[in-house]
């Protein structure tokens, strides 16, 4: 299949040389595409792709459900680490 630059008009050898509209074009493309590497959950609706501040909230909407996701406290539901069977008589 190639590259993106497949698309250039002729005479073109680099993104940076194309008109802005067909530059900016090719960069939103590549950028939509990517949200196919997010989690199901963490794609934005199409009805929004165009729409930045939507977009704004809602990459800030997926950074805060990351953040609470990853984030806890630190405590573990299984107690004291340093204290189980298998560190039993040792000195810790």
């Amino acid at each position: 299949m190639g590259d993106v630059s497949s698309l250039f008009p002729e005479g073109i050898k680099h993104l940076d040389d194309l008109p802005h509209t067909i530059h900016t074009a090719i960069i939103m493309g590549l950028g939509f595409l990517s949200f196919d590497e997010l989690p199901r959950d963490e794609r934005p609706p199409k009805k929004i792709w165009f729409m930045p501040d939507e977009m704004k909230s809602w990459w800030s909407f997926v950074e805060r459900k990351r953040k609470e996701e990853a984030g806890g406290d630190g405590h573990t539901s299984g107690g004291d680490m340093t204290k189980n069977k298998a560190t039993e008589g040792l000195l810790v």
